[in-house]
């Protein structure tokens, strides 16, 4: 890279970092708003982004003086069917949570008397609503990837010193896939080689044993033991993490070779799609996604995992298909550009392969026509 290109590199980045703070602001009206009597309820998202941010934002927290904090994890499924299903306080939190799976929550979230703040990094949607706080970095740059464990951090860290969680940011924001954008606080903990292969890197595989411990013991008790920790070094030592990890790992195997049994492959638009049936149900699917989905370049990947009378959908992209995007217009969920998820009833399977095989067609011949 030249000189002139990282000067221009570097500049655009301290833009970013200025628009950023501005927008932080906004949250500081929320923060300084908090009365060490208040009672605050911290909702956030069941993956290991959603437990690191929620463990920074309790920890941040606590240290400016609030301790009455109730935490409820949500995972999007459970949000589309029932809503956040909890009584909201005066002051609520919301981590990692798109804001189009609150849907059924606004009519409450309308009460004047509770305020809501909203820190998230999926695509923005808009909410209408004077009692509530909503910071997301796609507000000022739309295709930029910063992780909610990268935000929290880089947001409490303005007024509180964090320096002895900025490990739980780097593991938070590397098991989100967050790479691209977020070298300024992951820079620091990864070699050039790591970025290659980032599963094989010492952060990529601690966040591989914080999806396995929300999958085996949850994410309330995962959130629980973060919060104990002093260190990284406590994390790859934790005798709860680590017996999940190997719990795990051996069902992870058995899918495995499920996954590739049933793998169907499109060579001419580059997808490849196959099903799953795991014994537990959270995180096997996106686990395969991530260490497969990723390591075909120009390529997706969608592997559906059975559920009762539900196929939960994983999606992954090396192209410049976007998932949000091929998911939106399927109708059955959304995330990033790289990575996201959804949902179709057992009964709509052939409709939604033969929908998908289409989608990306159309997809592939209008980037064709870019180029």
């Amino acid at each position: 890279m030249s000189k002139l290109s990282k000067n221009k590199r570097k500049k655009r980045m301290m833009k970013s970092q200025s628009e950023l703070n501005e927008l932080f602001e906004k949250a500081d009206r929320f923060i300084q708003g908090i009365k060490p009597k208040d009672k605050i309820t911290i909702i956030y998202d069941s993956d290991p982004d959603g437990i690191c941010s929620a463990a920074i934002t309790i920890t941040a927290l606590k240290k400016i003086g609030i301790r009455n904090i109730f935490a409820a994890s949500r995972s999007p499924d459970f949000l589309k069917k029932y809503g956040m299903k909890c009584s909201f306080s005066s002051k609520t939190i919301i981590l990692d949570l798109s804001t189009d799976l609150l849907k059924k929550d606004l009519q409450k979230m309308k009460d004047a008397s509770k305020k809501f703040l909203i820190l998230d990094h999926h695509v923005v949607w808009k909410i209408k609503l004077r009692n509530v706080t909503y910071i997301n970095p796609r507000m000022i740059k739309k295709e930029i990837y910063l992780p909610t464990s990268y935000l929290v951090f880089r947001y409490f860290s303005r007024r509180i010193n964090l320096a002895s969680l900025e490990w739980m940011a780097v593991l938070g924001t590397i098991a989100d896939y967050g790479l691209r954008d977020t070298k300024d606080l992951i820079g620091k903990y990864l070699r050039k080689k790591d970025y290659e292969n980032i599963w094989n890197s010492e952060y990529g595989k601690a966040g591989m044993i914080a999806n396995s411990a929300i999958a085996i013991i949850g994410p309330e008790e995962s959130l629980e033991n973060l919060l104990r920790l002093k260190s990284f070094a406590q994390f790859k030592t934790n005798p709860a993490f680590r017996k999940a990890f190997r719990k795990f790992e051996r069902e992870l195997k058995k899918r495995k070779e499920e996954m590739i049994k049933r793998m169907e492959v499109y060579p001419e638009i580059g997808l490849r799609f196959t099903i799953i049936s795991p014994r537990y149900f959270r995180r096997i699917a996106s686990t395969l996604a991530t260490r497969i989905g990723n390591k075909n370049k120009d390529s997706i990947f969608i592997i559906l995992e059975k559920s009762g009378n539900l196929y939960r959908i994983h999606g992954r992209s090396t192209s410049s298909i976007s998932i949000a995007k091929l998911f939106k217009k399927l109708g059955v969920g959304g995330g990033h550009p790289a990575a996201g998820g959804g949902s179709i009833k057992v009964k709509e399977l052939q409709t939604f392969r033969k929908s998908l095989i289409s989608k990306i067609e159309k997809m592939r011949q209008i980037d064709r026509k870019k180029r």
